[in-house]
């Protein structure tokens, strides 16, 4: 199998073009040839000319075949707008090229998967919660390489801005190449992002938390803690609140930030004993895209680099490695430290409208 992968930009969008090769299974024509054979012998001590004839010419196309027609070769055609994203599947197999159209208003994320062939699959889940395979092997998409994906994927993600359950790591690479950081040891130290929060009582909403304020939450009143937040290299903020009740009961909740779109998870730390039973504590040798945890299976949602303060403490680099759940309600966030300290939480999503009643104290 052979893969060759181009991207051309376009001022209406990118445009992506595959080639793959894939090796026929030749049994059946090489079963002719033996077959060939195997008459061919015994009709000529019989002097049968005509099976004679009829068996050489059996042998002769079926090397033939072999020789000439032992590969599907398949080009797509992947065309990315800001509404929309078609692909154009060609084969030598199929001489009528198959198209497909897909509208950005109709996608909510996509998803990749690797089938039992060992080959890497692109998914999109719609608004509707359908979910169906955009490129894989029906569709000419022979990629062993999960980078290939990845980058199709990532380019998709760009134009039509939306969220993947993969790593973002354009905005990573970008970073990297395009802004020139002084040595290490020159680095200032990592100053925490200011949050504007609104000052108006009567307009607070779940993202102006912070300590000292209150809320209603499951008819009962709570009250802002402590918070740790976290900046993200590719812009985002997500801030984890510790909030406790009149009966001193402690909860976590993330309020993540996604642009202008406000995510709220009541979240669970889990005991290192889960992660290591589960094998993510191993984050230097590579996590996997999915595995199952307490019987539901989560996929691998983004791969962030950023940093983690406390206060007012000195911000420390941290790496978060999350994952999401396949109906999208409950979400793991793998993090490990500079120190390769690993903490992992499991959360729960939960909607702004079962928060109530904001004030400060």
């Amino acid at each position: 199998m052979s893969n060759n992968l181009s991207i051309t930009e376009k001022e209406n969008g990118v445009i992506i073009k595959h080639k793959s090769e894939q090796e026929l299974s030749n049994s059946w024509f090489s079963g002719f040839i033996q077959l060939g054979f195997f008459i061919l012998i015994p009709s000529y001590f019989l002097q049968n000319y005509f099976l004679m004839i009829l068996c050489f010419l059996i042998i002769i196309a079926s090397i033939v075949k072999i020789q000439v027609d032992n590969k599907i070769k398949n080009t797509l055609f992947i065309t990315i707008a800001k509404e929309s994203i078609s692909i154009k599947h060609e084969s030598n197999r199929n001489k009528k090229a198959s198209k497909y159209l897909l509208y950005k208003k109709n996608v909510g994320r996509f998803f990749i998967t690797r089938n039992s062939s060992m080959c890497y699959e692109i998914w999109v889940e719609k608004n509707n919660g359908q979910k169906k395979r955009l490129l894989g092997e029906e569709e000419g998409f022979f990629s062993n390489q999960q980078k290939e994906a990845e980058t199709i994927m990532e380019n998709m993600n760009d134009i039509l801005q939306l969220r993947t359950y993969n790593p973002p790591r354009q905005a990573i690479q970008y970073i990297r190449t395009n802004i020139q950081e002084p040595p290490k040891a020159k680095l200032p130290a990592p100053k925490q992002r200011k949050i504007n929060k609104e000052a108006e009582i009567s307009k607070m909403t779940i993202k102006d938390l912070k300590v000292g304020v209150l809320f209603d939450y499951k008819n009962e009143t709570w009250e802002v803690i402590a918070q740790t937040q976290y900046d993200w290299q590719r812009g985002n903020t997500d801030t984890l609140y510790q909030v406790q009740n009149s009966q001193n009961t402690t909860i976590l909740l993330l309020v993540c930030q996604d642009m202008a779109v406000y995510t709220t998870w009541l979240e669970e730390r889990l005991p290192y004993h889960q992660l290591a039973k589960n094998n993510l504590n191993k984050v230097h040798q590579g996590l996997p895209l999915e595995f199952e945890f307490r019987d539901k299976l989560f996929l691998k949602e983004s791969l962030s680099s950023g940093h983690e303060f406390v206060g007012t403490n000195q911000g420390q680099t941290i790496k978060e490695w999350k994952y999401i759940s396949e109906n999208s309600t409950e979400t793991l966030r793998i993090l490990e430290h500079e120190d390769e300290d690993v903490f992992a939480f499991l959360g729960k999503k939960i909607e702004e409208f079962e928060f109530s009643n904001i004030l400060l104290s």
